[in-house]
């Protein structure tokens, strides 16, 4: 510890100074209220949460400045992995603050501002979306006081995941390099600037930096297995892992399959000494019981989540039960969901009649949650086609192969973001917030980018294009073929790559709430990083056998 502190003495100080400044100038007061009791006393829990997140920002300040002052050394030195490195990180980079002027404040559209929101006006925790966002937000808002300062916090991070990532796949994946180098760096750089992939991550959604760290850990976890009957990397590494490893698997329900395979991974490493192997899957084990614990904590006993999951196969279910036949069924639900209701409304869709209902200001005990998913279970067996039928007809909604009204809405929030006569109350926190550099730099040029990313036209009409770009059906199409090559050619981790990926694919799809594209960025962009790869490789095959 000694040593490190030594080596990175300077770049730790300009940490502690920067944090230092923002904390005398009093830069929270810009954003943050404290949670206050009916006395008008600030809550001890929201005291704890500014400072556990300025400790927080600290650190990360200390990593960034740390790991800068690192590569700056190993860059002078001539080291051609970091030098390769920088060039993806510099080159990628470069265009994501391009974007970020223009898209300035960024993408944001809808639950992400809510977020924004929950975290700024009542200095709490916006558990729906995890109490990851919340706290990413808090962090970087510590570290640059604006909404903007969250998406280059976030930029940053996602640079140096593709850059990585990137590497370690040339490094150890087998991943060839071309010969011309910009069309080397374009052909592997191409998966991050798809249209979708860009809009989310220039937004406050949890999905955009959670895809890219989703990918990093997959790679790293491949190299484990191919490394592993090699000497096993220091101790600091497997602690950066396995933190990587929970926050993957536990930022979203799905992921979880990452924790169970990421630990038996890290668990048939060949470690010389068994405490070794013991205390990495203990650490592992410990961090993400306590993360998961803390969410659930924070979420508490309400079920209105897994209500607004569920709502759209059960009013679909409920519109086909019959009165007499399915009476013990719709009697279990009607503490919830009113069949009357969704019979008198038969042009309305699952998530409108949890709005319009009034379901979402409903005090639902957790015995009434009991019976209504008792009740739907019991739908769901009784009419497996109507809950089979509702389910492909939402994710293929989320593929983008026709027009839907959700992709298409998102866009036209952000677009207007700005814009008074646009009327959403979402959008009103940000546009009355009084906060500095919130408003667009560019704002006609940040309008025309969006729209030209999400593939629409002023009006709101889709282009030819959006059933190109934002077709998550291609990309997935990449993958069963994937899928079938490595069974066919009997590499196992291709094949256990992909099957993994299908099987989250599935998972949502089982239990998406909404016809968002974003439930599948990471199958969108494992399809098209596929493609990338073997886009490189045949062509570099064919420049070899011209060579011979």
């Amino acid at each position: 510890m000694k040593g490190l502190v030594k080596n990175f003495k300077i770049p730790i100080i300009i940490a502690c100074l920067q944090w230092g400044i923002l904390l005398a100038i009093d830069a929270d007061s810009a954003f943050f209220i404290y949670i206050r009791n009916a006395q008008g006393n600030v809550e001890a829990s929201s005291v704890l949460l500014r400072w556990v997140t300025q400790l927080l920002a600290l650190v990360l300040l200390c990593v960034i400045w740390s790991s800068g002052w690192f590569l700056a050394a190993k860059l002078r030195a001539g080291d051609r992995a970091y030098s390769r490195w920088f060039r993806f990180f510099s080159i990628y980079f470069g265009i994501q603050m391009l974007l970020m002027l223009i898209l300035w404040p960024g993408t944001w559209a809808w639950d992400d501002i809510m977020t924004l929101e929950f975290s700024v006006r009542c200095y709490g925790i916006f558990a729906w979306q995890h109490i990851f966002t919340s706290i990413f937000q808090m962090v970087a808002l510590h570290i640059f006081p604006f909404p903007a300062g969250i998406i280059i916090i976030q930029q940053l991070l996602i640079a140096i995941c593709v850059a990585t990532s990137l590497l370690l796949m040339e490094q150890s994946l087998g991943l060839k390099s071309l010969r011309n180098g910009a069309l080397d760096t374009a052909i592997k750089l191409f998966p991050f600037l798809m249209p979708p992939v860009l809009m989310y991550q220039f937004s406050g959604y949890r999905n955009g930096p959670l895809v890219y760290l989703e990918l990093l850990l997959v790679v790293l976890l491949l190299k484990e297995i191919k490394e592993r009957k090699q000497r096993c990397a220091p101790i600091w590494y497997y602690i950066f892992l396995v933190s990587l490893l929970v926050v993957v698997a536990e930022w979203r329900s799905e992921n979880i399959i990452y924790f169970a395979i990421g630990a038996c991974i890290l668990a048939l490493r060949n470690y010389k000494k068994i405490y070794y192997k013991a205390s990495i899957v203990v650490l592992a084990l410990t961090l993400f019981t306590a993360a998961h614990q803390v969410q659930k904590y924070i979420m508490g006993e309400d079920d209105m989540y897994a209500i607004a999951s569920t709502m759209r196969p059960a009013v679909e279910l409920l519109r086909r039960a019959e009165p007499l036949k399915d009476k013990k069924e719709i009697a279990d639900m009607s503490e919830v969901v009113d069949k009357n209701y969704v019979d008198s409304h038969p042009g309305m869709h699952g998530e409108l009649v949890f709005g319009k209902a009034g379901i979402r200001d409903k005090h639902i005990s957790h015995q009434a949650y009991q019976k209504y998913m008792k009740g739907l279970t019991n739908l769901i067996i009784k009419y497996p086609g109507v809950f089979l039928h509702e389910r492909v007809s939402l994710f293929l909604a989320a593929m983008g192969i026709r027009g839907d009204g959700l992709q298409m809405t998102n866009v036209q929030h952000t677009v207007h973001l700005m814009d008074t006569s646009y009327a959403n109350t979402h959008l009103d926190f940000m546009r009355n917030s009084g906060w500095l550099m919130v408003r667009p730099f560019a704002p006609e040029l940040r309008k025309s980018l969006i729209l030209v990313l999400g593939q629409q036209a002023y009006d709101g009409k889709e282009s030819p294009l959006f059933y190109v770009f934002w077709n998550g059906l291609i990309p997935i199409g990449f993958l069963i073929v994937a899928l079938f090559y490595g069974i066919r050619k009997k590499n196992r981790l291709l094949f256990g790559l992909v099957a993994v990926l299908l099987i989250k694919m599935f998972a949502v799809i089982l239990a998406e709430p909404s016809s968002w594209i974003m439930y599948y960025l990471s199958q969108y962009m494992a399809g098209y990083v596929l493609l990338s790869y073997w886009i490189i490789m045949m062509l570099s095959r064919t420049r070899i056998q011209k060579g011979a």
